[in-house]
């Protein structure tokens, strides 16, 4: 798969920190060109338009990603162990370190573009990060990666850049997503269908349901386990998910209401309205269509940006990288540390 392939990839995959590059126009790996040399040197890794990443850069992930997975595995990994029928977890390792840093890359190669830079309070928490960082790492982790403390600077710079071109382009989405479309409401529901029952049942029993339920008889639950063709009799439904006609009637009910014999399809249902405006789950779903949106949004900007930008990928500069295995390396605080210093 070529370099470019990749980099699309990921993003269609979703916007995370394991995105991919993709296909189109740009130079293919290892390819000198006549008249100007626009190949790789021995120590760079890859480049996206004018961007490039050199080898200390990427090792720095290498280690980060690697020393993650082996405390992940109390400190022992075999790297050698099967993934999946074709891929060790080594080579998957390796796989998720080129999607981590390329997509990163790719993004902080949009700034020019997006009139994005770094503020000097920003260079100057990257530089106090950088230094952070690079002072927890053993010496058997910078012979590892033959980084210096600039290279964590630069590599930072990126990741920052990255960040604010996503920010930036996706700043306005906020604002489409309204409280009412993502409001949340929680139900005791009923359901009993015409493929199991008989409409002469179905009435009878939900008619008597409902009895109960309003003159406080008989509990909800008890009416739910005596009468539904469902093993549960609570649900939270969030209107801009609503599909069903019943999903869809919740939103017109007030709370403590109950609706009877709702038909929806072979379906029929009682409903008792228990809350018709959950708040806190009302702001966690509007804050999930929101990141849906802003990813969305930024996937089509992205993908317009990869159709002219070169790329190019110099896999013999890291395909003799091993993945580290004994305790001299330990060290996976390089996104924590972006984390909590500078993002």
């Amino acid at each position: 798969m070529k370099f470019k392939r990749i980099i699309a990839l990921g993003l269609t995959l979703g916007l995370t920190s394991t995105m991919l590059f993709g296909c189109g126009c740009g130079i293919d790996s290892d390819t000198p060109i006549l008249g100007t040399f626009f190949g790789l040197e021995d120590n760079q890794v890859f480049k996206v338009d004018k961007l490039i990443c050199t080898k200390p850069e990427y090792m720095l992930q290498v280690l980060n990603t690697a020393n993650k997975h082996k405390a992940g595995f109390g400190g022992k990994v075999d790297w050698n162990a099967k993934v999946t029928k074709d891929k060790n977890l080594s080579q998957y390792v390796l796989d998720q370190v080129k999607e981590d840093i390329s997509v990163k890359y790719t993004m902080a190669s949009m700034a020019k573009e997006k009139q994005v830079t770094l503020s000097n309070k920003e260079e100057a928490s990257i530089k106090s990060a950088a230094k952070k960082y690079y002072s927890k790492l053993t010496n058997a982790e910078k012979e590892f990666t033959k980084a210096k403390e600039k290279d964590v600077v630069k590599l930072y710079k990126n990741y920052k850049l990255a960040d604010k071109v996503y920010d930036k382009v996706t700043e306005d989405q906020d604002v489409t997503v309204s409280d009412e479309e993502t409001r949340a409401a929680k139900i005791n529901y009923i359901r009993m269908s015409t493929e199991k029952h008989s409409m002469d049942y179905i009435n009878k029993w939900l008619k008597f349901a409902a009895m109960n339920i309003e003159n406080n008889y008989q509990p909800f639950s008890r009416e739910a386990k005596q009468f539904s063709d469902d093993d549960t009799y609570t649900k939270i439904i969030y209107k801009n998910e609503a599909k069903k006609d019943f999903e869809k009637k919740v939103f017109d009910m007030e709370s403590g209401e109950l609706n009877k014999n709702i038909k929806d399809g072979k379906d029929y249902y009682l409903i008792q309205c228990i809350d018709n405006y959950l708040k806190e789950e009302s702001a966690k779903n509007k804050q999930r269509l929101i990141d849906k949106n802003k990813k969305e949004y930024f996937n089509k900007e992205y993908k317009k940006y990869l159709k002219d930008v070169d790329t190019d990928f110099n896999s013999s500069s890291i395909e003799d990288v091993k993945l580290p295995t004994t305790n001299e390396y330990i060290n996976y605080d390089l996104i924590s540390i972006y984390d909590q210093d500078i993002k």
